[in-house]
Protein backbone atom coordinates (compact mmCIF):
# COMPACT_ATOMS: atom_id res chain seq x y z
CA UNK A 1 0.00 0.00 0.00
CA UNK A 2 1.20 3.34 -0.43
CA UNK A 3 0.91 4.05 3.45
CA UNK A 4 3.71 1.07 4.12
CA UNK A 5 6.38 2.65 0.97
CA UNK A 6 6.03 5.55 2.98
CA UNK A 7 6.68 3.75 6.21
CA UNK A 8 9.36 2.32 4.06
CA UNK A 9 11.12 5.18 2.63
CA UNK A 10 11.26 7.52 6.17
CA UNK A 11 12.91 4.33 7.33
CA UNK A 12 15.64 4.69 5.04
CA UNK A 13 15.34 8.34 5.13
CA UNK A 14 16.05 7.97 9.00
CA UNK A 15 18.55 5.21 8.60
CA UNK A 16 20.53 7.60 5.98
CA UNK A 17 20.61 10.44 8.56
CA UNK A 18 22.50 8.03 11.02
CA UNK A 19 24.82 6.59 8.59
CA UNK A 20 25.71 10.63 8.14
CA UNK A 21 26.29 11.10 11.58
CA UNK A 22 28.34 8.24 11.69
CA UNK A 23 30.34 9.27 9.02
CA UNK A 24 31.02 12.96 10.49
CA UNK A 25 31.84 11.03 13.81
CA UNK A 26 34.74 9.11 12.16
CA UNK A 27 35.54 12.32 10.25
CA UNK A 28 37.04 13.98 13.21
CA UNK A 29 38.07 10.98 14.79
CA UNK A 30 40.59 10.62 11.78
CA UNK A 31 41.28 13.93 11.47
CA UNK A 32 42.40 13.90 15.16
CA UNK A 33 44.55 10.63 14.35
CA UNK A 34 46.32 12.78 11.52
CA UNK A 35 46.97 15.98 13.74
CA UNK A 36 48.10 13.76 16.87
CA UNK A 37 49.79 10.27 14.57
CA UNK A 38 52.72 10.63 17.46
CA UNK A 39 50.42 9.51 19.98
CA UNK A 40 49.94 6.15 18.17
CA UNK A 41 53.46 5.35 16.79
CA UNK A 42 53.21 2.36 14.51
CA UNK A 43 49.60 1.72 14.46
CA UNK A 44 48.62 5.53 12.97
CA UNK A 45 48.39 4.40 9.95
CA UNK A 46 46.76 1.28 10.45
CA UNK A 47 43.83 3.49 12.83
CA UNK A 48 43.57 6.01 9.71
CA UNK A 49 43.33 3.84 7.12
CA UNK A 50 40.49 2.03 9.12
CA UNK A 51 39.04 5.13 9.92
CA UNK A 52 38.84 6.17 6.38
CA UNK A 53 37.54 2.97 5.48
CA UNK A 54 34.89 3.22 7.96
CA UNK A 55 33.79 6.64 6.34
CA UNK A 56 33.19 5.00 2.86
CA UNK A 57 31.36 2.21 3.62
CA UNK A 58 28.96 4.74 5.94
CA UNK A 59 28.63 7.43 3.39
CA UNK A 60 27.89 4.54 0.43
CA UNK A 61 25.29 3.03 3.18
CA UNK A 62 23.56 6.38 3.47
CA UNK A 63 23.86 6.68 -0.27
CA UNK A 64 21.70 3.51 -1.05
CA UNK A 65 19.40 4.23 1.56
CA UNK A 66 18.94 7.68 0.25
CA UNK A 67 18.12 5.88 -3.06
CA UNK A 68 15.96 3.07 -1.32
CA UNK A 69 13.82 5.86 0.02
CA UNK A 70 13.34 7.75 -3.51
CA UNK A 71 12.09 4.35 -5.06
CA UNK A 72 9.60 4.10 -2.30
CA UNK A 73 8.52 7.28 -2.50
CA UNK A 74 8.08 6.77 -6.23
CA UNK A 75 6.08 3.37 -5.35
CA UNK A 76 4.03 4.69 -3.46
CA UNK A 77 3.45 7.97 -5.53
CA UNK A 78 2.11 5.35 -8.37
CA UNK A 79 0.37 3.50 -6.33
CA UNK A 80 -1.85 6.36 -4.35
CA UNK A 81 -2.31 7.90 -8.87
CA UNK A 82 -3.69 4.49 -9.08
CA UNK A 83 -5.95 4.12 -6.87
CA UNK A 84 -7.35 7.58 -7.08
CA UNK A 85 -7.26 7.04 -11.69
CA UNK A 86 -9.52 3.73 -10.56
CA UNK A 87 -11.59 5.16 -7.82
CA UNK A 88 -12.75 8.02 -10.82
CA UNK A 89 -15.76 6.88 -12.41
CA UNK A 90 -14.98 5.63 -15.94
CA UNK A 91 -16.88 7.05 -18.97
CA UNK A 92 -18.28 4.01 -21.70
CA UNK A 93 -19.47 4.01 -24.58
CA UNK A 94 -22.02 2.02 -25.66
CA UNK A 95 -23.09 1.48 -29.01
CA UNK A 96 -26.21 -0.39 -30.40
Amino acid sequence: TPSEHKTLAKYHDDRADDLWVKAKEQKQLLEHYEEKSYLYGKRAQDLQAHTSALIRNYERAATANIKEAAAHRRIASELEKNNSSAARPQKVNVIY
